[in-house]
């Protein structure tokens, strides 16, 4: 049992690390090249192009409440599957129309789906299988975030100078349907339903059937009115919504905002990639920090370390020395907001009511992510600048600390 628990247990990084990888990759860092692309193409406007991404996230946010949704009624098996090949099919037809109207639709069905298996579901499949040791296992595997945001933009860049943009994102729809098919076969809802037990810890046939029986018969009490009368679940939820409005405001347009300031297309992706690749370590570590400290404790440390790094970038980026230690910096933590989020949740409510929570905690947390955008959209037209955006995002930050210092960390869910 020991041997088959250790394969599973890698399996299933590997597996929450692609979902994390593909969600990234479609949902913010191929918004790095593409809108100055299909402006060039099709003459749209670039503040209208961008915005598209703040609009199609709201159709994520949507997906959020309907994979936890389908969670409870159907399992994690069945919402991955799904959301996977409903984003990989849309992906295949993305941006091969000249309309705006039509690619603004598909991008709401691409976010729709995407926001399932990124948003809700990597943090659902750990917590089921891994409630106790979920900051190791999500800080390897949201690792995935930080391997797109260091490849995706190389990687479409190059293809679409080949094949062009149309081509370039059917291949990242067939990703998508790959791993639907390969997740249809392999994955588990929970470990008892191969007599494996949750953590790996070692436990008793009888322990193992009754918890699967009672598992799925279990009806969470924390309904929607309920959650939203906890006051636990707005101070985390919009802390960690404000932080990832930072995080995807920060990266999902470095590139023309460098090259804004002079800095060439290769040189804002070489800065880019190596961030991201000290944010696959920087992943880790938070994991790691997750577990020894706990994740309030660590969730502080992330957004003043966070915080600081984007001051550095806005009022450094002048300084090259300054400008290379703000990139290390939110690097190392691009990973964090990835794994800290749903690993929150499964802290208060446990892996027995982590569908129900996440239900409201992320569907608020993701109305602030995909608002980055227009964050952005705005700094562009009021300052005139992206740089401008930049003083917004600082203070989101500031706000976001003070969210998290008053959130109660207290389990508070079904124990177990």
């Amino acid at each position: 049992m020991k041997n088959r628990s250790f394969a599973y247990a890698w399996g299933l990084q590997i597996q929450v690390a692609l979902m994390f990888f593909l969600f990234a990759a479609l949902t913010n860092d191929i918004f790095n090249i593409m809108p100055a692309v299909l402006v060039e193409m099709y003459g749209w406007d670039y503040a209208a192009t961008i915005n598209v991404a703040t609009i199609a996230g709201y159709a994520g946010v949507i997906g959020t409440f309907v994979a936890s949704l389908l969670i409870q009624k159907k399992g994690d098996r069945f919402a991955i599957v799904l959301s996977l090949l409903g984003a990989g099919i849309f992906t295949l037809f993305f941006g091969r129309s000249p309309s705006f109207t039509v690619y603004l639709v598909l991008c709401c069905f691409v976010f729709f789906f995407a926001f399932q298996f990124g948003s809700v579901l990597t943090g659902s499949l750990t917590g089921n299988w891994f409630p106790r040791k979920k900051g190791y296992v999500l800080g390897i595997s949201s690792a995935g975030m930080c391997l797109s945001t260091c490849v995706t933009p190389p990687i479409f860049n190059a293809l679409m100078n080949h094949i062009g943009i149309a081509n370039t994102l059917t291949c990242f729809g067939i990703a998508c349907i790959v791993l639907a098919i390969a997740s249809f076969f392999w994955v588990k809802n929970t470990p008892e339903e191969i007599g494996l037990p949750p953590d790996g810890i070692k436990t008793g046939i009888e322990e193992l059937e009754k918890n699967r029986k009672e598992m799925a018969e279990y009806v969470s009490p924390w309904t929607a009115g309920r959650l939203l009368k906890t006051p636990v679940v707005w101070t985390q939820a919009i802390s960690y919504g404000l932080i990832f409005m930072v995080t995807i405001g920060v990266l999902g347009q470095w590139i023309p905002r460098m090259m804004g300031l002079g800095v060439s297309m290769e040189a804002a992706l070489m800065q880019l990639s190596i961030a991201s690749a000290i944010g696959i370590v920087g992943s880790f570590i938070w994991g790691i920090l997750d577990t020894k400290i706990g994740t309030k404790k660590t969730s502080l440390l992330f957004i003043v370390w966070y915080t600081v790094a984007v001051i550095i970038i806005t009022f450094g980026i002048s300084s090259p020395v300054a400008t290379w230690i703000g990139i290390a910096m939110i690097g190392s933590s691009v990973g964090g907001i990835g794994n800290l989020g749903p690993s929150m949740i499964v802290t208060i409510w446990g892996r027995w009511d982590y569908a129900a929570a996440a239900k409201v905690v992320q569907t608020i947390t993701n109305i602030l992510r995909v608002s980055a955008f227009g964050v952005v959209a705005f700094g562009l037209n009021v300052f005139g600048s992206i740089t401008g955006a930049y003083y917004i995002l600082i203070g989101c930050g500031v706000v976001a600390f003070i969210l998290m210092l008053v959130t109660n960390d207290k389990m508070i869910g079904k124990e177990g």
